[in-house]
């Protein structure tokens, strides 16, 4: 790395956490068209409520919650006979197509008691696609946070976001993806935290009819930890999300901001 993306990357890091808004909603999220609750009709699966940490970057949070047996339907789709239970936000409207190169950012903060429910794999944000598997998803295990690129053709990559040994909850993580969608080995995947990349895929990153995100709480084959553990059922778990955004800038997807 020279000398002027050393300085750029560091300035840039210091910027994220030297600035807090005093304006903001959860609704400005750049060029993320709208989104709707999916698969989740509970009352306290979603709110938008103030801060409750005191620590994030913004006045007013998104929280979501999943407690046990917390399964919904669709006409197409129904949760619980299929061992799932979750509380997400889906992208409606437009799909990204192929060839799109967005940035997209977020902020996460799971509680200090937020339970590991290992062998299930919970997902806390995916890229998905329609008429394909989704291409990346972020989970969590007993280790950290971290992004999987499920490329069809490739082995599963994982991309940490925290670090060996962290106690990654309790805090907010910035989390930014910048991606270009693709069915050629052009496409990519580069996975930030706190400003720091932390790691990048190269190849096919576009499989279906296009790609939409969803973030939130999504619970996929809860029984493998009510078997392993020989439990009646899997603990409720809670995470905020706040700043959700896309742009084709990484600065389009920063936060309104002003010097504390």
């Amino acid at each position: 790395m020279n000398i002027i993306r050393l300085v750029a990357s560091v300035t840039f890091a210091a910027t994220l956490s030297a600035c807090v808004t005093t304006d903001y909603s959860v609704t400005q999220r750049g060029d993320f068209p709208e989104f709707r609750r999916s698969l989740s009709n509970t009352p306290y699966g979603y709110q938008i409520i103030p801060d409750p940490t005191g620590t994030a970057p913004v006045p007013v949070v998104e929280r979501f919650e999943v407690q046990p047996g917390d399964c919904w339907h669709n006409k197409t789709w129904d949760d619980c006979p299929n061992d799932r239970e979750r509380s997400e936000l889906v992208q409606r409207g437009a799909r990204y197509p192929e060839n799109t190169e967005m940035w997209y950012g977020w902020y996460v903060y799971f509680p200090e008691d937020f339970p590991d429910i290992n062998p299930t794999r919970p997902t806390f944000a995916q890229f998905h696609q329609a008429g394909a598997e989704p291409i990346l998803m972020f989970l969590t295990n007993p280790e950290g946070y971290y992004g999987e690129v499920r490329d069809q053709e490739k082995p599963i990559q994982e991309i940490s976001v925290t670090d060996e040994n962290e106690e990654w909850r309790g805090k907010w993580l910035r989390i930014e993806v910048h991606a270009k969608w693709s069915h050629d080995k052009d496409g990519f995947i580069e996975i930030y935290r706190d400003g720091e990349k932390r790691g990048e895929y190269r190849g096919v990153t576009f499989e279906g009819e296009g790609i939409y995100f969803k973030y939130g709480i999504y619970r996929s084959g809860i029984s493998r930890y009510i078997e392993a553990l020989n439990k009646p059922e899997a603990p409720a778990q809670i995470v905020y999300f706040t700043g959700v955004k896309a742009g084709e800038t990484r600065e389009e997807i920063q936060l309104p901001v002003i010097e504390k």
